[in-house]
Order: C-alpha cells, then structure tokens, then sequence
C-alpha cells in the first residue's frame, strides 16, 4: 500500500496535466502502481545534499558551533541550512558497505558530489558506500 501523500501527489499530478490539456490517453500510463514505483526508485537512489548555512563570525552570531550543530541536526527548527535531494547516476550503482571504501561528500558546499577513496582499494573490489550516515553509531 502507498503512503496516503503519494496517494494524494498522483491524483493532483493527474488533475494538473489534465487541465493542462493532455489527452487520457496520453495519460494511461501514469497510473499509481507506476508513479509510486518511479518514486520509490528515486527515493532509494536519491542522495541528501547538505549545505552549510552561513555563519557570523562575530560576538552576536553563533558562529561555527552554531552552524555546525545546525548542519548535524535532522531537527527542522534546528537545522536552518538549505539541504535538497538529487540522484546522481554512478553513485546510485554503488551497494552499501558498513565499512565502506568509498566515501560522498559535498567539498565546496553546493550540488557537486565527490567521491573519494577511504583507504587503499585492491584492483577489483567493488566499490561501495554506506547508505547511513558513516559517524553514528553502529549497532552490533
């Protein structure tokens, strides 16, 4: 069973390209099996794209703490840096690793994905990343 909101974005979607004109026809394939599956895939392939909220540097603003703890939180209030999501072709190839070898970053604070080794990689292995965030916690 879909989540009730996507339940919801399918039929607005439908109500939209009607009234934009598209004929039924054109719109057959768009049914919600289909458009719950394109979101699911997007879903699992998509990357967070975080983006560091600028930071004063003075007595008032809350300085790098602030922005940091603000970048860390997955609290709304708390976290009032921009952030997106987007999929990015060679790293939605790329399995999960507990330990993985490669790792993701965003170096210049914009949509640019970077992808680094972690440690020497033998010829061969299969390259991985980690599908969570690499500093927390791990349970056993």
């Amino acid at each position: 069973t879909p989540p009730p909101e996507w339940e919801v974005e399918h039929s607005l979607l439908l109500n939209v390209l009607r009234q934009a004109g598209h004929p039924a026809a054109s719109l057959q394939f768009l049914s919600l099996e289909w458009y719950c599956s394109q979101l699911a895939r997007l879903h699992l392939n998509a990357f967070k794209v975080p983006l560091i909220p600028p930071f004063n540097w003075g007595p008032r603003g809350g300085g790098l703490m602030e922005a940091m703890v603000q970048q860390i939180s997955d609290n709304p209030e708390v976290c009032r840096g921009a952030s997106g999501t987007a999929v990015y072709l060679l790293p939605s190839f790329f399995n999960h690793s507990c330990d993985p070898n490669v790792g993701t970053d965003f170096r210049d604070n914009n949509h640019v994905m970077t992808l680094r080794a972690r440690r020497k990689i033998r010829a061969g292995e299969e390259l991985c990343i980690t599908y969570i965030d690499a500093n927390s916690e791990r349970k056993k």
